[in-house]
């Protein structure tokens, strides 16, 4: 009986404890944006074929209800609490087509912290929009191509694509044989690591046609030095799938 009696105060110790290193906690959480500020960065127009003006928008909280926010751009972007969209209009005639990136009431793309538009290979007949995702150990892109006739229509979500010192044109998209080429960075066929910085990458290459998306590759870099482990996932995953 003393045993129960003594669990028993210790969980509502306990309790009690959580509840005091709680509170402050949701005390001092930030209310709901009240005021946003929208600064637009400037305008692009997309390299022919397409015949499309791009307008950069940047958007930072400078109140939160009563409590005070921002008091620039420059301070939101120091601690992450910026947004970026895009706001994709025809250059012939001014119509707005869409709008992409981070919108106060859009939920399905608040999970990103940027998106742009890269510099895309001549000729290159769509829209690829990226999507970015920035952590602590590692980032998240999403590469999301459109077509644009008759209107703008999502035909491939490439994840994970290569990039280089040139951002923010992608490393690894380019023409080849006619064909239009991106590589990304994928697990697929590699031993699963222990960490982040442990993870093992492959090298997936898609080819873009004709609005169809096919993998034609998938291996180690070229400049990666062989590792036989990694090899025999990769075959062992190719048998498999």
């Amino acid at each position: 009986m003393t045993k129960m009696i003594t669990r028993s105060s210790a969980l509502q110790c306990l309790g009690f404890a959580l509840t005091l290193w709680c509170w402050p906690i949701k005390a001092y959480a930030l209310p709901e944006c009240s005021e946003w500020i929208d600064e637009v960065r400037g305008v692009e127009s997309l390299a022919p074929p397409l015949s499309i003006s791009v307008e950069y928008h940047d958007l930072y909280c400078a109140q939160y209800g009563t409590v005070p926010g921002h008091s620039s751009l420059e301070d939101a972007k120091a601690v992450r609490d910026n947004r970026t969209f895009l706001v994709l209009s025809r250059s012939d005639t001014g119509a707005e087509i869409a709008t992409y990136g981070y919108l106060v009431d859009d939920s399905d793309s608040q999970y990103f912290d940027e998106v742009s538009i890269p510099k895309a290979p001549v000729g290159f007949p769509y829209v690829g929009i990226l999507y970015a995702r920035y952590g602590g150990s590692s980032h998240y892109r999403e590469y999301h191509i459109y077509s644009t006739e008759p209107a703008l229509k999502q035909i491939a979500v490439i994840k994970q694509p290569v990039d280089g010192d040139d951002w923010p044109e992608i490393e690894g998209f380019y023409e080849e044989d006619g064909q239009f080429l991106i590589d990304t960075s994928t697990t697929k066929g590699t031993p699963v690591g222990s960490c982040n910085a442990c993870q093992k990458w492959n090298i997936e290459t898609f080819a873009l046609a004709d609005g169809e998306l096919d993998s034609v590759y998938l291996g180690q870099r070229d400049d990666q030095d062989f590792d036989l482990e990694q090899w025999l996932y990769t075959v062992g995953y190719k048998l498999m799938n």
